[in-house]
């Protein structure tokens, strides 16, 4: 067989191969599989992670004798899943088990007030982002001589929520401050009024709601240099189908002015059911009763070394 002979059958079987490669990658182009969405379509339910004591996007309300959950968030669930024609199904938990809960499969969504930070977007994945939020300190009224300004707070005790991004703004902006993390934002309230801490880095719209219940609370001066965030649902990576879907509900609830509507929900549902601690008295009792067993501890265990050192 001749040299020629030879090259024109090789480049004839290359040809043809990538004539295959080229046929394949066209159907895979064309037909995009997301398996989280077919879970969904299987399953009927769209299960929504989120961490319901953060009011007006997520909390509990007395509905007839049983607990429901309401709040902003709570209304863009109810309508995605109308949306895509399946139920929803509420998983409350800790706010800084809400990522873990989302890549183990545990959830489908997270619609829990988060923003896309740089760092969470190594991890999952985000829709648009359907509200602009402002970002706040507040403190003790008794305190405004005190601190004049957000930076006045640096070499304080500043608290926020684990793993929020107001914990990456305590960091980033008040490099010097003693920063408390703690897991819900009613036990950050009471650590606020206890004097565990100076200050409170949290989301407007959620001080606004703690300080309508706690008078003796108030707005710190002057603003974080990071005055806005932009908040979004996570949902795993490479969920293409599902993306999608959820952007065209949440475009079409902007168009409408629909998140207006389920602030002024919240805000009723809020103020319909009594006061901050009989809703969260659970935890503010817990934080509270915690403190008394530690003091309690504490003394014990000075008392038995005191013994032991006479």
């Amino acid at each position: 067989m001749t040299t020629s002979r030879i090259y024109t059958k090789i480049m004839s079987v290359i040809l043809m191969l990538l004539l295959i490669v080229s046929s394949l990658t066209s159907q895979a182009l064309g037909k995009e599989t997301d398996k989280t969405w077919e879970d969904i379509k299987k399953r009927g339910v769209l299960r929504v992670g989120l961490s319901a004591d953060y009011a007006p996007y997520e909390f509990e309300k007395q509905i007839n004798g049983k607990r429901e959950y309401v709040g902003i968030d709570i209304e863009v669930a109810k309508r995605i899943a109308k949306d895509l024609g399946v139920e929803l199904q509420i998983v409350n938990m800790q706010f800084d088990t809400l990522l873990g809960a989302l890549k183990t499969g545990k959830v489908d969504l997270l619609i829990s007030a988060l923003t896309p930070t740089a760092e969470r977007k190594k991890e999952v994945d985000f829709s648009i982002d359907y509200m602009e939020v402002p970002q706040k300190m507040i403190m003790k009224k008794k305190d405004k001589d005190t601190f004049k300004d957000i930076k006045d707070f640096n070499g304080k005790k500043v608290g926020a929520q684990k793993q929020s991004t107001q914990e990456e703004l305590v960091k980033n902006e008040l490099p010097d401050s003693d920063l408390q993390a703690l897991a819900r934002v009613p036990e950050l309230i009471l650590s606020l009024k206890t004097g565990k801490i100076d200050g409170l880095a949290i989301e407007g719209p959620v001080a606004e709601a703690y300080l309508m219940k706690n008078p003796e609370l108030t707005f710190a001066p002057g603003e974080f240099d990071t005055k806005d965030k932009g908040t979004a649902i996570a949902m795993p990576k490479s969920s293409p189908i599902l993306m999608a879907k959820v952007n065209t509900v949440l475009k079409d609830i902007m168009d409408k002015g629909l998140i207006d509507q389920y602030k002024e929900k919240a805000g009723k549902a809020m103020l319909d059911d009594g006061s901050f601690l009989a809703k969260y008295g659970g935890f503010l009792a817990t934080g509270l009763k915690n403190t008394i067993i530690v003091s309690i501890i504490g003394v014990l265990a000075g008392a038995i070394l005191g013994g032991l050192i006479a």
